[in-house]
């Protein structure tokens, strides 16, 4: 009847336009969004020049990165902007997934403590991505620094909510003032106070510049949140080449150094190569700087990578990181133990369980058994000694056990997720 009536008045094909009108503008709106969510924003030019830097075989990392940082710059996809340290979490990406070591943000803050807070070398590392619009995608990249911030057992500050971008560089030293600020108990005995947290008032009055970083902020180069759909490589790449040229930035650790070969594999396959044994070497030439102490032996952890990292992108690699992680920091097994740990034969092939569990213990030994970061606690001589065969049911009764440990921890998990969903 309203239709008729509308129709008899003349309304009604003003009513139809009207619609048409609506119908048009939600398509814009809705194809301008998906081009964003799908990367598209970046201009085309933009991208070619990009992956073509990317895939040159001709610079250094560090020399590359600073072209892509000014193609995108140069496209307004790079901006330069002011933010607080609550502003900023690490990449979900960062350190190939790993993101940070929240022990080594705390001595990297009492290094920088010791030789002085200087804003410009902040400056000059500081870049991050801003994080993800998309709800679901948003909330995964907080919830992964709520995991992170848990795992630390207080030493790192809890996630607000508010953070608006994630870094990239600078990371370690931006955790650790962000920690300071939230008075985190702190395993540094020089920014300790009376009560083993962070004395953050202390160190203000003893530093203006810190001060001023710490209460005030500084500068970041932010890469807008498209690019990374663009170009999900980026992240990873940046920080790797930041890391390799920062005065407070930390080599690449030895379990870093097998996630990142991992996730080189991974992505190699995606694109169709074909990953052989001696491929693995090259990813882990590739993926550990040269100024990390195991670039000398990138071969024995491309190996233990390749034959005991638990498949695609490492996962039990990942496990024992964050387990370590929980109780120290980083320390390295050197040359000598991966390659006991990785080519000793246990009387049956494999092993895998095992030499993982070797790694899990050397790394987590007694303070008093590391000596400039280097875990003393299992050598070489002992592995040798626990591959004996008169040790041989023991072995097998700890891999029973491991595996079985594994298998419930697993369907726990899976459990855990049939719930939730």
């Amino acid at each position: 009847m309203y239709s008729k009536h509308l129709f008899k008045r003349g309304c009604y094909p003003l009513l139809v336009r009207y619609r048409i009108l609506l119908l048009v503008r939600y398509r814009i709106i809705s194809r301008r969004i998906m081009s964003t969510v799908h990367g598209h924003a970046v201009p085309k030019e933009t991208v070619e020049v990009v992956e073509g830097l990317h895939a040159s075989k001709c610079m250094e990392t560090v020399e590359v990165f600073g072209r892509i940082a000014e193609s995108l710059r140069s496209a307004g996809c790079l901006n330069r902007g002011h933010f607080h340290c609550e502003d900023v979490l690490p990449h979900t990406d960062n350190r190939s997934k790993l993101m940070l070591n929240a022990r080594k943000a705390h001595t990297v803050c009492a290094n920088v403590r010791r030789i002085g807070c200087d804003k410009k070398e902040l400056e000059k590392n500081a870049y991050a991505f801003e994080l993800s619009p998309i709800p679901d995608t948003r909330e995964w990249q907080l919830q992964k620094n709520r995991d992170l911030a848990t795992r630390s057992k207080g030493l790192l500050a809890d996630v607000t909510g508010k953070e608006r971008i994630l870094s990239v560089g600078s990371s370690h030293a931006t955790a650790g003032i962000r920690a300071g600020n939230a008075r985190c108990v702190t395993p540094e005995p020089s920014l300790q106070d009376v009560d083993g947290k962070f004395d953050v008032l202390g160190w203000r009055g003893d530093s203006a510049a810190f001060a001023e970083v710490s209460t005030g902020g500084w500068s970041w180069d932010v890469f807008r949140h498209d690019v990374t759909i663009a170009f999900p490589w980026l992240p990873d790449f940046a920080q790797k080449a930041l890391n390799g040229s920062q005065t407070v930035g930390t080599a690449v650790s030895e379990t870093e150094a097998i996630c990142a070969t991992a996730d080189a594999a991974m992505q190699a396959a995606s694109r169709g190569v074909e990953i052989v044994a001696a491929t693995w070497k090259t990813f882990a030439e590739e993926a550990i700087t040269n100024n990390s102490p195991c670039a000398k032996f990138s071969g024995v952890l491309a190996d233990f990578t390749r034959l005991y990292g638990g498949g695609d992108g490492a996962p039990d690699i990942v496990r024992i990181d964050a387990f370590c992680k929980s109780y120290v920091g980083d320390r390295t097994l050197g040359s000598e133990v991966w390659s006991a740990i990785t080519y000793t034969s246990f009387g049956i092939p494999m092993r895998g369980v095992i030499r993982q569990a070797i790694v899990a213990a050397a790394m987590t030994c007694p303070e008093d058994m590391v000596d400039d970061g280097r875990a003393s606690l299992i050598t070489k001589t002992d592995v040798s000694k626990i591959s004996s065969k008169k040790l041989l049911d023991t072995l097998n009764g700890v891999e029973s056990i491991i595996v079985k440990a594994k298998s419930y921890l697993q369907a726990r998990d899976d459990a855990v997720i049939r719930l939730m969903v």
